[in-house]
C-alpha cells in the first residue's frame, strides 16, 4: 500500500512540474522553434515548397560567423525565389552570450538590405520593418514582408509569461 501511495505521489508531482513548466524560455521551459515555424507556415499558407532551408553557403554569405556559434536549435529559411520578403533565422544558443553574438550578425543582415541591399524599394522598405529579436539564449530575424507583424507576434507570444 505504502508502494501505492508513493507511486501516486510521485506521479502528482511529474505531473504539477510539467504544468508549470510551460513553454517559456525564461523559465526552465523551452521554446520548440520547428513547432513555431510550422504554426507560421501553416497560418500564412506557406507549403513545403515556398520556404526553403538556406544553403551554408548562402548562410555564410549573409550571415558571416553565424554557423560558428554554439547552437541547440537552429532554423534558417527562406524562398528559392520570390518577390516578397521573407526570412527566417531563429537559433536557440548555448549561452546568452552566443545569443547577444547571433543578434549582431542578424542585425547587420537586416541593416545591409534595408539600406539598399534589397534593391527595390518596396523591399528595402520591408527590410527595414523586420525584426530581430534575443530572449535569453534565443535570438532570431523575422523578415516576414506584408506579414511581419503576425509572425512577431507570434514569436512574442513564446516568451510571454
Amino acid at each position: 500500500m505504502k508502494r501505492l501511495i508513493a507511486l501516486a505521489a510521485a506521479a502528482l508531482l511529474t505531473l504539477s512540474l510539467a504544468a508549470c513548466g510551460g513553454s517559456d524560455a525564461g523559465g526552465s521551459g523551452q521554446v520548440d522553434l520547428t513547432a513555431y515555424y510550422d504554426s507560421v507556415a501553416e497560418k500564412l499558407g506557406w507549403d513545403d515548397n515556398y520556404m526553403e532551408d538556406m544553403p551554408e553557403e548562402m548562410l555564410d554569405t549573409y550571415y558571416p560567423g553565424l554557423r560558428e556559434l554554439g547552437t541547440k536549435q537552429f532554423i534558417a529559411r527562406a524562398p528559392a525565389m520570390s518577390a516578397v520578403v521573407n526570412e527566417m533565422v531563429l537559433l536557440e544558443c548555448d549561452t546568452p552570450e552566443d545569443a547577444q553574438a547571433a543578434s549582431r550578425i542578424l542585425q547587420a543582415r537586416k541593416d545591409e538590405q534595408a539600406s539598399g541591399g534589397a534593391w527595390y524599394p518596396e523591399s528595402i522598405e520591408e527590410w527595414k520593418e523586420a525584426q530581430v529579436s534575443v530572449n535569453g539564449n534565443y535570438a532570431a530575424l523575422l523578415a516576414a514582408g506584408p506579414d511581419q507583424q503576425t509572425v512577431t507576434d507570434m514569436y512574442n507570444a513564446l516568451f510571454a509569461s
